[in-house]
């Protein structure tokens, strides 16, 4: 954010607040200061006599060996035959020995790097797709977003060390040490290279969190391995025990937003207080982790379990660490008030019902790939059915079943094969249309028709955050494929443009005026926008053979007292859905209406658009106003971070004197 952006912020909040608030600020910089100046004579470390002071233990034989015989985890060495039994009818073996594979080469395919072999070493402070690399320096004086071509999300996520999971299950599955002897090696490595508070990868607690997680899974995959020693064991210890304490001390909490960063730091305490149980620290680490949780669920999960941050991306994200803390504190006894199952619950609701009939996710809002855990190999990152098996059997829900298709690998290595039995035995319940008011976003299917409409805020209270300007855009799937879509994300610091590009109004299908934005907003400002639309829902009429939703926005009141308001019938059954587009106001004004479609074969001829493919097909007729001028313009569609495919957009324009209104028909072909 922009130094005027930030004046500006200031000015419209209450003096006490920003005094409030300078003060927290003030303080916390004389702290990092007086931290910098110490660790520039000695970097934070700990000798083996000060870990057994903080453990109270008498040797670090014993601090093994209580960590071990903790059962606090969701599986032991006993459910492992049970588990591979499991996973050996099906073909997830395979694909994780492939994976592993790859990791032992160092071929790594990360946000959108295509496969890319990083040599005969892992440089974990590089991003391997520009080249460029940060120097290992105090975290707090180290520039994440530089604006020269690199992507600190590249070192970040390579440093989540998650693929330490698919080693993990590798080794499960072949008990050969070749995987746990790399596990053993790069973890040392990172941790001889990136030393606590002074590399990239200690700049945000989010990415410590995770990691952290990783580390926690990677040793009860390896823990018995001769390869993975106790002098390493205690040196991973040691340094979990500065991460523990590297977040307690930079918690992401903002005094206006806290969002899903937040929610990290707390998962990754929990994980790291239940772990490191015998340091004296780990129950205040734990309880903490819990407080960050129920914080976050409370205040960043809308009532109708939708995520604030107005992504489907970052919804599944933080899904990851509610069912993570609900399944670790119901195993270790921790009590979790009644309201935050019923939000986990609606949460998962909201993941059933945004998922398209193919089984994937609409793209709204920001994309970053981003996961908690990875427990299943060369998944579609749009399918967020995992989450739906998990919750079937959590809350025994015949919905969250029909939906997640099968029970999912990740499902049996958090509920084991219980898990799998239970999910078994239940039935399953059809979907009907609906509608989740507090985040803005409504639903309508039919069998395999489904149409997704937006009519919310931008995001994050009005600060847009991971949100894009998409309101009242849609996506249209229809038989067997999603026609038209949102564009994505692509990318974020790497390149200010394409970022700029794929948050605007034109990228979304939705209504643009005089090629202005809806809600306007600063290239080089990558997470905020200022939501001026006042979003309102007029109309939501779900029924047995169509439904009507209906809103209006405000975001080009600026132009002339504008107000753009949009009808969507669907006749369902019929595979026929009737827009109607109205622009009121003063003046007179260039329209544009926008239509992404998915990759496919399109001919346009006059008013009217055919797509072409095997399989399902629709047309796009526009009714009126009969001046109006169709063109397809070469487009680009993202549906995951760092990757872009080629596609192609139909837009509409027209220069119109208010008011004018514009009718669009969409019908299934045969």
């Amino acid at each position: 954010m922009s130094l005027i952006s930030k004046a500006k912020k200031a000015r419209s909040l209450p003096p006490t607040f920003v005094a409030q608030e300078l003060a927290r600020r003030a303080k916390k910089h004389v702290i990092h200061k007086a931290r910098k100046i110490r660790y520039s004579f000695s970097l934070p470390k700990m000798s083996d006599s000060e870990l057994l002071k903080k453990t109270g233990e008498p040797s670090l034989e014993e601090v093994i060996t209580k960590i071990e015989s903790c059962n606090w985890f969701f599986f032991s060495e006993n459910d492992k035959k049970d588990i591979l039994k499991a996973l050996k009818r099906s073909n997830e073996k395979n694909k994780t020995l492939k994976k592993a594979e790859n990791v032992l080469r160092y071929d790594f395919d990360i946000l959108g790097s295509k496969k890319t072999n990083l040599g005969k070493e892992i440089l974990w402070n590089k991003d391997f797709v520009s080249g460029k690399s940060w120097d290992n320096k105090y975290y707090k004086d180290i520039k994440t977003v530089r604006f020269d071509g690199s992507d600190v999300k590249i070192p970040w996520e390579l440093s989540r060390c998650q693929h330490f999971i698919t080693l993990g299950k590798a080794y499960w599955h072949t008990n050969d040490e070749k995987y746990a002897k790399e596990f053993a090696d790069e973890l040392d490595d990172w941790i001889e290279k990136n030393p606590a508070s002074f590399s990239v990868n200690w700049t945000t607690s989010m990415e410590i969190a995770i990691r952290a997680v990783s580390w926690i899974w990677g040793y009860h995959f390896f823990r018995n391995s001769k390869a993975f020693s106790d002098e390493l064991k205690i040196k991973m210890f040691k340094s979990l025990y500065f991460h523990a304490k590297h977040i307690q001390d930079n918690l992401e909490y903002n005094s206006t937003y806290s969002g899903n960063h937040y929610f990290s730091n707390g998962i990754g305490l929990l994980y790291i207080g239940l772990f490191m149980k015998p340091f004296k620290e780990s129950k205040q680490w734990k309880d903490t982790g819990v407080e960050i949780v129920l914080d976050s669920m409370k205040n960043q999960i809308l009532a109708d379990g939708v995520d604030f941050e107005k992504s489907a991306a970052y919804h599944r994200l933080v899904s990851d660490f509610s069912i993570h803390a609900h399944i670790l504190c119901k195993k270790n006894k921790i009590p979790l008030p009644k309201w935050f199952d019923k939000k986990l619950i609606k949460m998962l609701e909201f993941i059933a019902h945004y998922t398209k009939p193919d089984g994937t996710a609409p793209l709204v809002g920001d994309a970053d790939d981003g996961r908690l855990v990875i427990l299943e190999e060369n998944k579609d990152l749009n399918d967020h059915r995992h989450h739906l098996s998990t919750g079937a059997v959590l809350f025994k829900n015949s919905l969250f079943k029909k939906q997640a298709g099968k029970f999912h690998e990740e499902s049996l290595w958090l509920l084991g094969t219980d898990g799998k039995k239970q999910f078994q035995k239940q039935k399953s319940e059809e979907l009907k249309s609906m509608g989740f008011h507090d985040g803005g976003f409504f639903i309508s299917r039919n069998k395999n028709n489904y149409l997704f409409a937006d009519c919310g805020g931008l995001g994050l209270r009005g600060l847009g955050g991971h949100g894009h300007n998409d309101t009242l855009s849609f996506e249209l799937f229809a038989g067997d494929k999603t026609f038209i879509t949102d564009s994505g994300t692509y990318t974020y610091s790497r390149d200010c443009v394409q970022r700029a590009k794929f948050r605007k109004t034109a990228s979304h299908n939705t209504i643009e005026i005089d090629g202005k934005e809806m809600a306007p907003f600063s290239a080089n400002d990558l997470w905020h926008i200022k939501d001026i639309t006042n979003a309102k829902l007029t109309c939501w009429s779900p029924k047995k053979d169509s439904d009507v939703f209906a809103g209006q926005h405000e975001g080009y009141k600026r132009l002339g007292n504008l107000l753009v308001k949009r009808k969507i019938t669907a006749e369902k059954k019929k595979g026929v859905w009737h827009i109607e587009d109205e622009i009121t106001g003063n003046g007179t004004h260039d329209i544009a209406l926008y239509f992404h479609f998915a990759p496919t074969r399109l001919t346009l001829k006059e008013n009217m658009l055919r797509t072409k493919t095997k399989g399902t097909n629709i047309s796009l007729e526009i009714e009126s106003p009969k001046e109006a001028k169709l063109e397809l313009i070469k487009d680009f569609i993202s549906y995951s971070y760092g990757r872009k495919t080629e596609s192609k957009t139909l837009k509409v324009t027209k220069k119109c004197v208010l008011p004018a209104k514009f009718k669009t028909t969409i019908k299934v072909c045969v």
